[in-house]
C-alpha cells in the first residue's frame, strides 16, 4: 500500500475507507468520511465516521485513490467519535526508520 501525495491531503468530508480486524473478524472493511481534525496531547489526529471496535486500531485508513492517509487508533465513548493517526506522522517514522538503515 502507497501513502499518499502531499497534495491529496485529508480534509473534512471527504470520504475514507477503513480496514480492521474488530473482534477478531480480520480484513473487516468499514467506510465514512473525515468529520475533524483533533489534537490530544499535542498530537494531531483525525476524526472519522469508520466505526473503530476493539481489534480495528493499527488499521489502515485509505482515500478513494487507494493511498493510506492514516493509521486507525481508537474509538472513544460516543457516536461517531472515532480517531486515526494522519498520514504526516506516519511518513516521518517511515522516514526515521529508513536513515537508521
Amino acid at each position: 500500500m502507497r501513502l499518499s501525495d502531499k497534495d491529496l491531503g485529508l480534509v473534512r468530508g471527504q470520504k475514507i475507507i477503513a480496514i480492521g480486524s474488530p473482534l477478531g473478524l480480520f480484513n473487516t472493511i468499514s467506510d465514512g468520511i473525515v468529520s475533524g481534525f483533533r489534537e490530544f496531547d499535542y498530537i494531531k489526529m483525525v476524526q472519522i465516521t469508520a466505526p473503530i471496535s476493539p481489534g480495528s486500531s493499527g488499521g489502515a485508513l485509505i482515500n478513494m485513490h487507494g493511498k493510506l492517509v492514516g493509521i486507525t487508533t481508537a474509538g472513544l465513548d460516543g457516536q461517531n467519535l472515532n480517531m486515526a493517526v494522519p498520514d504526516q506522522y506516519i511518513k516521518e517514522f517511515v522516514g526515521n526508520v529508513l536513515k537508521l538503515k
